[in-house]
């Protein structure tokens, strides 16, 4: 086992353990220190791992998803987007028990590099390592998710860049030594890369959301408040984003955007007037094809409308498939209280 880490070479490696289970945390420390990992550091609670997590970045981060003290999985999605640890592009393993189909899509979007089901065995966990040196998967960036890409083949209509990210785990398996200034230029250079195309993919979602927006707003639907929402959360997140000196005609459209958005906003419980609206979506647009502008406007919009059809379609799948799921749990409750 391990032969893709020299047994020297494995004491250079720092792993941090999160896990609240007392006995299965001793065993995985024991098996890792038994195997030459002589830098990890094991913790029950988030509470008492979060400042040597925050002063010093480790190679790989082993986390229960349910650890008490904090919630592990903003954590590490905040590590993805760089507002959490040093290193946003660490190693990842996220472990769970059995978990509701509805928690599934909280896991996944965290941007964890793998997700595995417990109880979790020593040879699972070295598999998972290995894994990660050998053949981790790149990482893609949309307007809400960094992290490995998952997708199992390219998608209608999307082209989503891959990101080969800094590995230190990797270097360290290799008997590399990590230069502390050299490893900070890589991550700003990926990051930098990535924030460009973030810009880009929440251009797209903010004249997705404004078609979306403009209907719902039309007939006072109880859905236009949050539709509205989602808008200036992409917004939000785009103004953060976008460097403003050299996007000066674009960063004017979006701040119209915001004060048109607002204004919408005022008129519900009722319905907005068609010129706002409709100023809403073509400020929308605009902003889009400005920074996508190898698309004509009749592509654009098509992509638009396929997102929104997608969108739809997949509301309605996640609405089935909780149906399932209560009527299942009902039907056990029932068997339990019957005493099948």
């Amino acid at each position: 086992m391990f032969e893709l880490i020299p047994p020297d070479a494995r004491s250079s490696i720092r792993i941090m353990l999160v896990e609240p289970d007392v006995q299965l945390r001793n065993n995985l420390r024991q098996a890792l220190m038994g195997a030459n990992f002589r830098n990890v550091m094991d913790y029950g609670t988030i509470e008492k791992m979060k400042p040597d997590f925050d002063r010093e970045a480790p190679d790989l981060l082993f986390i229960d998803a349910h650890t008490p003290g904090g919630d592990a999985c903003e954590l590490v999605r905040n590590v993805r987007f760089n507002k959490g640890g040093n290193n946003p592009f660490m190693s990842i393993v996220l472990t769970v028990w059995q978990t509701k189909i509805e928690d599934i899509e909280k896991l996944v979007n965290t941007g964890a590099d793998h997700i595995i089901l417990k109880p979790v065995s020593p040879q699972v966990m070295f598999k998972r390592i290995e894994a990660l040196i050998e053949r981790r998967k790149p990482f893609v960036a949309t307007s809400g998710y960094i992290g490995p890409d998952r997708r199992r083949g390219p998608r209608d209509g999307t082209e989503v860049p891959h990101f080969h990210v800094p590995n230190t785990l990797k270097l360290k398996a290799a008997k590399r030594k990590v230069d502390t200034g050299q490893l900070q230029k890589a991550v700003d250079l990926a990051l930098g890369r990535m924030n460009e195309e973030m810009v880009v993919r929440l251009a797209f979602q903010l004249a997705f959301q404004a078609e979306r927006l403009a209907p719902l707003a039309e007939s006072a639907s109880k859905e236009a408040p949050f539709a509205l929402k989602d808008l200036k959360w992409a917004l939000m997140e785009f103004m953060h984003r976008i460097d403003e000196e050299n996007n000066a005609q674009i960063v004017r459209l979006a701040n119209t955007l915001a004060e048109t958005a607002d204004r919408i906003g005022l008129a519900f419980p009722g319905v907005p007037e068609d010129k706002e609206i409709e100023l809403l979506r073509k400020l929308a647009q605009a902003i889009n094809i400005g920074l996508r502008s190898a698309a004509t406007p009749d592509e654009l919009a098509s992509q638009v409308n396929a997102a929104i059809e997608k969108s739809e379609k997949r509301n309605k799948a996640k609405k089935e498939a909780a149906a399932i799921a209560r009527q299942a749990q009902a039907a056990v409750a029932q068997a339990d209280a019957q005493g099948l």
